[in-house]
């Protein structure tokens, strides 16, 4: 029993330093990519972007409708900004950009403006990094689209992602699941998903997770390895997104993971047992408190 224990925990502390190894590296790719072709990219959208510098409700009244464009500004400006006066190791670890406000308070939407125009901003915002593990995709993809094109490729993406989700869950004798899913779309900001970067982060993670969980569960359960799962899935949350709502990564999963259980025939505590007494609960949320390592 003890070295069972000893044996797991080693995994788990080699899965967390080989993922902060690989979330430092990829970081640290992305940030040789050339700046100029991005700036020019986001720039080419400004006429949009200046229309949602306010976070704004689409149906008023609705708190899941916001469009989440304070942040979006946000990651826009980190994409984009460069200042070689810091090394590249030092623009991995902490996050700088332009401030165009004089006050303690910030202005990301004509922060950003002022820098794209090249208009002189009066101070330099800088602190630790402790999520913007996004930016290994967004960067790459701003080298190559504006962001009008990146809302028309995401609603695409989006619905993509949901057929995908709704058959694999069919194709696993769990047709209520899908249906659930897609009852609950409307509170996971789907109206405004396409719209907005800083609320699709923990959507595609999500996605992802459940198209994964998908193909793997009789594996995870089969081989005892639903703990890691559930690791690898808080840490890839505090890697992307430690912001908006990412405890759907964890309760989305846990959910399927009991159902899908219970379908192949596993009683429902055995499938809990496997999944959360084990340590299901716990080590998602220890990799996701444990996701400041990507950057250690």
């Amino acid at each position: 029993m003890i070295k069972k224990i000893l044996r797991k925990t080693v995994e788990h502390f080699l899965i967390l330093f080989f993922g902060a190894v690989l979330g430092l590296a990829a970081l640290l790719l992305v940030y040789c990519l050339p700046v100029e072709p991005m700036r020019v990219h986001v720039r080419n959208s400004l006429s949009m972007i200046e229309q949602d510098f306010k976070d704004t409700g689409i149906i008023e009244g609705y708190p899941a409708t916001l469009t989440g464009n304070f942040t979006d500004c946000l990651m826009l400006e980190h994409a984009v900004y460069e200042n070689k006066e810091h090394s590249l190791l030092s623009r991995v670890l902490y996050m700088y950009r332009g401030e165009s406000s004089t006050g303690e308070g910030w202005a990301p939407g004509y922060s950003l403006r002022d820098y794209l125009e090249f208009i002189p901003q009066p101070r330099e915002v800088q602190y630790a990094r402790y999520w913007h593990g996004y930016l290994v995709i967004l960067k790459p993809l701003l080298l190559l689209l504006s962001v009008n094109s990146l809302r028309v490729l995401a609603s695409a993406v989006q619905l993509i992602l949901v057929g995908f989700l709704v058959m694999g869950y069919v194709k696993k004798g769990a047709g209520a699941l899908g249906i659930a899913f897609l009852v609950s779309l409307p509170f996971l900001y789907f109206f405004n998903l396409y719209f907005s970067l800083s609320l699709s982060i923990c959507f595609y993670l999500l996605a992802a997770i459940l198209l994964l969980q998908q193909a793997l569960h009789d594996k995870l359960i089969k081989t005892h390895h639903y703990g890691e799962f559930f690791l690898i899935a808080g840490a890839a949350t505090a890697y992307f997104d430690f912001l908006t709502y990412p405890l759907v990564t964890l309760g989305f999963p846990l959910v399927t993971a009991l159902y899908l259980g219970n379908v192949s025939g596993r009683k429902l505590w055995a499938v809990w047992g496997g999944t959360v007494r084990s340590g299901g609960l716990d080590i998602w949320d220890s990799g996701r408190g444990n996701g400041f390592l990507r950057t250690c």
